[in-house]
């Protein structure tokens, strides 16, 4: 039992800290002749988001356009800044007229080419320098405008614009606005806390006894007025989040706190729309302690957004991944939404239920237990909804897919060089083409099914429980064969409606007379089995206890017909009065 504890790679204490904007010292307007466009720069106590203070900069020049402002972190922190791989560049910047900024694109109104209305701006001097939009009139937050923290990744994204000749040595970082038209008053832009760094937020703990981690835990410790780091905050209707959320330390023991218990319900993440980071910048990994003790994630009904996708002005570069590195990991997300997000990789501690991915890419399977989950539009390009093997798809069962575009349902990612048998378990299936029962099938591109056989290998495909007939594209030079089962459920109790335990039933074909199973009834007085057939099969069963040593009953046969989905029957054993004599 370890208490709940949080820790950000953006802190202070972990050199994260580039600038508070609590002072002067160290400022200075870009010298480059397109950036130099205020008037003055000043610290403001009044409009800041963090701390007591912002460094403002006054937009009233004449024929003024843009203007910028640039901390000396080589000086003010005696090193040149350096970003973390897969990490970002933290600005929080405002602007008091939001509707008078140039757009997102730029070089309109008077601004002769990009950077567009709110960028970031490095230099290896004040005069040389890149430019990074991040916003404009036409992009978030505006035109509403307000504070709000742009990440930016110099290393995977070309700069907007450039002046002098950067060095690449990141001496200065801050930023500025493009905005044709000038502002009366004193404060009309200002920047607050830089930070740098992969954009960590690390959770451990909340084991045992101690409180779990939940969502409101993050928003409380990540953003208040002594620190806003700018990547969890609360907001209507749920929370924004940007870069990485690291569940539990493999590196730490779990008396230390290496594992977590991280449990909520009924929450929204938005993840934020991110243009100028890299593919990878948001993310959530979950690990297990150091010596293997579990990490636990429980989350029930909350949604995961990805704000940025498709986005007409300008779409985020980082949709978000979720990987669980330590497979035993145990996550247990039922009736979740994953909206816009990018790969998933689970494990097998994972159960998924009720679960929908929309227009995510791949899910990777990893032995996880996946029931009862959608999967919508999966996002063009992917290898499919789900990456499997031939051991572990029957625990794909009663999922729905549905596309319009190419994307396979399911891919067997091993090659299948024996003879094998997988059952697709209630699955269904629009948009993929349609299937019939049959021996060597022929392969349909972009099929449901996606595998790859080894030659001569027959991989057998038992559709059960009203599954979808799928498709299957078929790699290699093996053989695919399809049956259709319905399952046959019967159920044996005893006249005071005692389930009877131990009676031996039999299921016949009535029309050719073969025995389709012959099985015990378990404790529950229940016993299921399937039966191959693409239409209707008519079913004799007969049902009989006649041990010697407990009760006895009358033997029972009845008919029956499977249908199409299957058939389920409840026979009533009478006890032989006679026989007990």
């Amino acid at each position: 039992m370890v208490a709940r504890a949080i820790d950000t790679d953006l802190s202070s204490a972990n050199g994260g800290l580039i600038n508070a904007g609590e002072a002067t010292t160290d400022w200075s307007e870009s010298t480059a002749a397109a950036y130099d466009d205020f008037q003055a720069f000043a610290l403001e106590s009044n409009f800041y988001i963090q701390g007591s203070g912002m460094i403002a900069g006054q937009h009233t020049r004449n024929n003024s356009v843009r203007g910028s402002l640039l901390y000396d972190t080589a000086t003010g922190n005696g090193a040149a800044a350096t970003v973390d791989t897969d990490g970002a560049i933290l600005v929080w910047m405002w602007f008091i007229a939001p509707s008078s900024l140039d757009t997102f694109a730029g070089a309109t109104a008077g601004a002769t080419n990009p950077p567009g209305g709110h960028f970031v701006l490095i230099g290896s001097s004040t005069g040389d320098i890149e430019a990074y939009t991040v916003s404009g009139s036409d992009f978030t937050p505006n035109p509403q405008g307000g504070w709000y923290c742009y990440a930016v990744d110099p290393s995977a994204f070309t700069a907007d614009d450039s002046a002098g000749t950067f060095s690449g040595t990141i001496n200065f970082i801050g930023g500025g606005i493009t905005a044709p038209e000038q502002n009366r008053g004193l404060s009309h832009f200002g920047i607050d806390t830089i930070r740098v760094g992969r954009c960590t937020i690390e959770l451990t703990g909340g084991t045992g006894a101690d409180t779990p981690i939940d969502f409101d835990y993050l928003a409380t410790q990540l953003d208040d007025n002594t620190n806003r780091y700018g990547i969890f905050e609360e907001t209507a209707g749920g929370y924004n989040w940007q870069g990485k959320v690291l569940i539990g330390d493999n590196t730490v023991t779990a008396a230390a706190g290496g594992n977590a218990r991280f449990t909520d319900t009924n929450k929204n993440i938005f993840i934020r729309n991110t243009p100028r980071v890299g593919t990878n910048f948001h993310n959530i990994e979950i690990q297990n302690s150091s010596d293997a003790t579990a990490t636990e994630v429980n989350w029930t009904g909350c949604s995961f957004i990805n704000t940025g996708v498709g986005n007409p002005v300008a779409s985020t570069n980082s949709r978000g991944d979720l990987v669980v590195t330590n497979a035993t990991a145990n996550c247990n997300i039922t009736s979740c939404n994953f909206v816009d997000m990018g790969t998933f990789e689970w494990g097998s501690g994972t159960t998924l239920s009720e679960t929908a991915f929309r227009r995510t890419e791949s899910v990777t399977q990893n032995s996880a237990s996946i029931d009862e989950c959608s999967f919508e539009e999966t996002f063009a390009g992917s290898t499919a909804s789900i990456i499997s093997t031939s051991s572990t798809v029957g625990s794909i069962t009663n999922c729905s897919f549905t596309r319009t575009g190419t994307v396979p349902a399911v891919s067997l990612s091993d090659t299948i060089s024996t003879n094998t048998t997988i059952d697709w378990d209630g699955n269904t299936l629009t948009g993929y083409g349609t299937q019939t029962t049959g021996t060597n099938i022929t392969s349909t591109t972009n099929g449901a099914l996606s595998v790859t056989l080894a030659s001569n290998a027959i991989l057998t495909i038992r559709v059960v429980n009203q599954g979808t007939i799928p498709t299957v594209e078929i790699n290699g030079t093996g053989t695919v064969n399809i049956e259709q089962n319905v399952g046959i459920i019967i159920s044996v109790k005893d006249a005071s409606g005692t389930a009877v335990n131990g009676a031996q039933v039999v299921v016949f074909n009535e029309t050719t007379g073969a025995t389709i199973t012959n099985q015990l009834t378990n404790a529950s007085g229940e016993f299921t089995s399937a039966v191959n057939a693409s239409a209707s099969v008519p079913i004799v069963l007969r049902v009989r206890k006649s041990t010697t040593g407990s009760t006895r009953y009358i033997p029972v046969e009845t008919t029956a017909n499977t249908g199409t989905n299957g058939v389920s029957v409840s026979v009533t054993l009478i006890e032989d009065e006679l026989v007990e004599l």
